[in-house]
């Protein structure tokens, strides 16, 4: 496998020259958070260029590029090792440990509730009647965890390319035999799966609590209405995924595309009323209301679009909430690609 074009720390292309030891250029040693506290050379727990044989004296090939021979098991063993340590470091982080202990906080409310009221208040109702119940004990806390999500996004996935760019490691990190393809798509794996825990993980335990407190007769009901809410979870947490790194690789600045990560979704929300309000259009032929309605408005939101009637507003908005983001990873895909820095 043909490794990245290496780079020094200037940017500039190390074509047909030896290259130094590593950690050598601006400022030295490596700083990647990836290899704090393990070894600091290229034969780190996942890269192996040359055979063991060190980085001093290491030529490039004609095209400028890093020889490699090590099998293909070796990358993926790298690759995985990568995107364990990144989901590690993110979710070891203090500030993850406790929005995850709130957010568990919040969803035992609705397991509490059916623990003691339950059986009794599903008694002789209605399918439709139970499913508006069951989803009425989840949606109550809706905004709040999706809210939470966004200030997770701000503070941890935005920062990730910009903070790197910044900072030095990224020009140190791309200098393995690591492609910018597969960077970006540990990044956006690690990050994703930083979310999923977050967003998704709390209301999967607490459904799965209160199921085991519900009568028999209505178990499928509850497994049909609340497969749905953890369906817009999963959304709302590949949406955030890549609205962080959306900002993170068009911002220079950490803090700027924390910013941009937190009040582009209000903007939004707040431009969509606007158009709304001046065509005198309803809320599902705006296209901008109809995205941050679906993934940031409380849970009433939730409930039209989880109510039959509205099947089609649904499937408009499910699919709205898909394309966008990836149209997101898509330009912050390409802005890596072409960034000069890398």
């Amino acid at each position: 496998m043909r490794g990245h074009r290496l780079q020094d720390t200037y940017g500039a292309s190390k074509r047909g020259r030896t290259l130094p030891p590593y950690g050598g250029g601006r400022g030295g040693g490596c700083c990647s958070e990836i290899c704090k506290g393990r070894d600091q050379g290229p034969d780190g727990p996942f890269l192996r260029t040359d055979g063991g044989g060190g980085w001093d004296g290491m030529r490039l090939d004609k095209r400028g590029y890093v020889p490699y021979s090590g099998p293909r098991l070796s990358i993926l063993k790298r690759d995985l090792t990568y995107l364990f340590l990144e989901v590690k470091n993110m979710l070891l982080k203090k500030r993850s440990i406790v929005v995850l202990v709130f957010i568990l906080f919040l969803m035992s409310f609705p397991v509490i509730t059916s623990l003691t009221i339950g059986e009794f208040m599903f008694a002789g109702m209605k399918q439709e009647e139970v499913n508006q119940a069951i989803l009425s004990q989840y949606v109550e806390f809706s905004f709040i965890i999706l809210f939470l999500g966004l200030v997770l996004s701000a503070i941890t996935v935005a920062p990730r390319i910009s903070e790197e760019v910044k900072g030095g490691p990224l020009p140190l990190i791309l200098s393995r035999p690591i492609t910018r393809d597969e960077y970006f798509l540990l990044k956006f794996s690690s990050s994703f799966l930083y979310m999923f825990t977050l967003i998704c993980v709390p209301p999967l335990l607490s459904v799965l609590l209160f199921m085991g407190s519900l009568p028999p007769s209505v178990h499928f009901s509850a497994l049909y209405v609340l497969s749905r809410v953890l369906a817009i979870y999963l959304i709302y947490a590949f949406f955030l995924t890549a609205l962080g790194l959306f900002s993170s690789s068009l911002m220079g600045s950490p803090t700027s595309a924390s910013l941009f990560t937190f009040f582009l979704p209000w903007i939004t929300e707040f431009v969509g009323g606007i158009l709304r309000a001046t065509l005198d259009l309803p809320q599902k032929y705006t296209l901008i209301s109809l995205i941050s309605g679906t993934l940031l408005r409380s849970s009433s939101g939730f409930v039209e679009n989880l109510k039959g009637s509205s099947l089609t507003l649904w499937h408009q908005a499910l699919a709205l909430a898909i394309l966008l983001p990836v149209l997101m990873l898509f330009t912050a895909y390409t802005v890596v690609k072409e960034r000069q820095e890398v």
